[in-house]
């Protein structure tokens, strides 16, 4: 990955992080820094440990027919906010329903704004 591609993705999930904890009172970012440092730690996890991940739960996520991958999303949101002091998430339900709404409007947010080669 390239850095720009890699910084689009980072202002991605800036937006898509600031919907997602408009949406969710229980998915609380205590500011802009924190914002920036959730993104940027986000791209990394997705970079780095979700396909890892994905490998490992490869057949849940053939027996479940994808639906396991909203538990992976889930935990990835979930070690963002182990790491990142004032990116609070409640609970890991509340990580699963915010990383299934990330993904929906990272999916908006990047058809949107990015072009189609």
């Amino acid at each position: 990955m390239n850095k720009n591609n890699f910084l689009v993705k980072v202002i991605i999930n800036i937006l898509a992080l600031i919907v997602v904890s408009s949406l969710f009172d229980k998915i609380i970012i205590d500011n802009l820094l924190t914002l920036l440092a959730v993104a940027v730690v986000m791209g990394i996890l997705n970079s780095v440990v979700k396909p890892v991940l994905t490998l490992i739960t490869l057949p849940f996520t053939v027996a479940s027919f994808g639906v396991f991958l909203l538990i992976i999303n889930g935990f990835v949101l979930w070690i963002a906010s182990t790491l990142i002091n004032g990116f609070t998430i409640a609970s890991f339900g509340v990580a699963i329903w915010g990383s299934l709404v990330l993904s929906i409007v990272s999916m908006i947010v990047e058809n949107m704004f990015t072009s189609k080669k």
